[in-house]
């Protein structure tokens, strides 16, 4: 029996509460440092999230649809997220000031709603779900355009897609948050 096997952890014997704040103390304090026991951590997280379809993995259209539908991703606009997103608004208005900003997996729009107040030249999001995309899609205008992505030789859904003079790009982070959402489901 390993230390995080299948039958350890479907025994019940660790609580779903127990193996989820360690998930987030990996993402937090041992992901991608080199610090002892965060390879071994690491496995064990890794383990977790493939045997209970959570995490990193790769989720298929219909499961982020029906995350995004059933309100799983709210938490991101919490309060509990909120220095998460100040960081990434914080870089982004300093480094350059009403730039133009390309947002990859954009969700429903947390990070543009945070961002909006500091200004942008334009802003376009990207995100798999349609859910997500018709709650962003309440804020566009002339300068804010969202789409889910469209098959390299088709095209965009939108003609004013930033160009390859895109000032800013954010990929909106999902470490530990697809297993918060799936967690939600």
């Amino acid at each position: 029996m390993g230390i995080a096997s299948k039958d350890w952890l479907r025994s019940g014997a660790v609580s779903p509460g127990l193996l989820h704040r360690v998930m987030r103390l990996y993402y937090r304090r041992f992901f991608g440092r080199n610090v002892p026991g965060a390879e071994l951590l690491g496995r064990v997280v890794a383990r977790w999230e493939q045997q209970t379809r959570r995490g990193d993995i790769p989720l298929d259209p219909d499961t982020w649809e029906n995350l995004y539908s059933n309100g799983n991703w709210g938490f991101l606009a919490d309060l509990r997220e909120l220095s998460h997103y100040s960081v990434l608004v914080g870089y982004l208005a300093h480094l350059k000031p009403g730039g133009a900003i390309l947002d990859v997996g954009c969700g429903d729009g947390v990070l543009f709603r945070r961002f909006r107040p500091h200004g942008y030249s334009r802003y376009f999001g990207l995100d798999v779900s349609a859910a997500a995309i018709a709650a962003l899609s309440g804020f566009e205008d002339e300068r804010t355009h969202s789409s889910p992505p469209t098959p390299r030789n088709t095209t965009p859904a939108r003609p004013s897609t930033p160009s390859s003079s895109t000032n800013l790009s954010t990929i909106s982070t999902t470490r530990s948050r697809s297993s918060d959402a799936m967690r939600n489901a």
